[in-house]
């Protein structure tokens, strides 16, 4: 955590002092040493490649532990991020001109924090440090968020975001809280202990509301369609491409320790996931809005996705490995699959719009004469999704 903290206040000074011409080269190469560094870890998880024993002492003593579980969610937000922090540089062109150069600056720095926030969830299994990794995580975005803050309704979506990733937060913290009984340590690889002894569908059910407000699953989506419309179309595509995804990987790390109550749990979730993929499309179809309808598709896909989670923790209860294997594969494979047409779809759709000067598909219409490469690019997202 002490490590994380410096490299934060490093890469914000650093850019916060840089000169104008300088931020945007420096936050590349923050990145990209970021995305190196992290991206090795995750290949070694992957393939079984031995790291130096020094570089494993580090980790273990930082309580950092990447499994293949890990290894995927930090490729999936490696390459979400790299894409749009490259759209990022065009696209936010015309604003540098009404916006002051510290807010742009900011603006970087908010995305590198975001991106380590997300690598550092991802990796830590010690509950204090995963919260505090969770809170940079929603801190950061925030800020991303209202990077257009003279545009009407901005602000308040911002807040109201922040507002409910707070709460969520707080769910969370409720649920290591009681999980921690019988330990002298709050943490992820205590589950499997506490479960093993006590009831699991009340932790779980913590759990699960602390991570779904993340994930927007239905009832705890209500933040995200105001959010996404309201970011910049890169910040849209890193959120509803992968930071989203974050609230699944924590369904999914507590998933994995579960010992009692599996159907009930599986079978709820299965049918909320189903419910939630409808109500999100539903939603989707009724919206003239091009972000907001691919936000509403957002919520369709987290639904998608955990369905075959819920499939999963129902084979495990009843011994079918191959199947639940087959099960948790599909989700994390649709995982990447939305991760990588929707940050597609949220930046050809931010194209669309600077170049409309609207988000209106109804006053849309005839682009592919205008816009050639990017309706191609749109239409490629547009079957995926499809």
């Amino acid at each position: 955590m002490f490590y994380l903290i410096v490299i934060l206040i490093i890469t914000g000074v650093v850019l916060l002092a840089a000169g104008k011409k300088y931020s945007l080269i420096l936050a590349a190469l923050f990145l990209s040493a970021g995305v190196t560094a992290s991206s090795w870890l995750a290949f070694s998880a992957l393939f079984n490649l031995s790291l130096p024993v020094e570089i494993n002492e580090f980790l273990t003593g930082a309580g950092i532990v990447c499994d293949r579980l890990s290894a995927v969610f930090i490729l999936i937000i490696s390459f979400t991020v790299v894409t749009g922090f490259i759209y990022s540089a065009g696209y936010l062109k015309p604003y540098t001109r009404s916006k002051p150069e510290l807010w742009t600056k900011l603006h970087y720095a908010a995305l590198l924090w975001l991106y380590l926030s997300m690598i550092a969830v991802v990796l830590f299994r010690n509950g204090f440090a995963f919260l505090v990794a969770w809170e940079i995580m929603t801190v950061s975005s925030f800020m991303l968020v209202i990077y257009e803050y003279d545009k009407k309704g901005t602000v308040q979506a911002g807040i109201n975001y922040l507002v409910q990733m707070h709460v969520g937060m707080l769910f969370i913290l409720f649920a290591f809280i009681i999980s921690s009984e019988g330990s002298d340590r709050v943490s992820f690889d205590n589950l499997q202990f506490y479960f093993s002894r006590n009831p699991n569908w009340l932790v779980f059910l913590l759990f699960f509301i602390g991570f779904g407000l993340k994930a927007g699953f239905i009832l705890l989506h209500t933040w995200l369609p105001e959010a996404h419309p309201a970011a910049p179309s890169h910040v849209s595509g890193i959120m509803s491409g992968v930071m989203i995804k974050l609230g699944i990987y924590g369904i999914l790390r507590v998933s994995i320790s579960l010992q009692d109550d599996m159907y009930v749990i599986g079978t709820s979730l299965m049918v909320l996931s189903a419910v939630t993929g409808l109500f999100g499309v539903m939603m989707a179809i009724l919206q003239h809005d091009i972000k907001r309808l691919l936000a509403y598709h957002s919520i369709e896909n987290i639904g998608i996705i955990l369905i075959g989670l819920g499939l999963y923790i129902i084979f495990d209860s009843y011994g079918l490995a191959d199947l639940a294997f087959l099960s948790l594969a599909a989700s994390l494979f649709h995982t990447l699959n939305h991760a990588v047409f929707k940050s597609l779809l949220f930046l050809t759709a931010g194209s669309v719009v600077e170049e409309t000067g609207t988000r209106d598909i109804e006053k849309m219409g005839g682009l592919v004469k205008t816009m050639p490469f990017t309706a191609g690019l749109f239409l490629i997202g547009a079957i995926s999704i499809s």
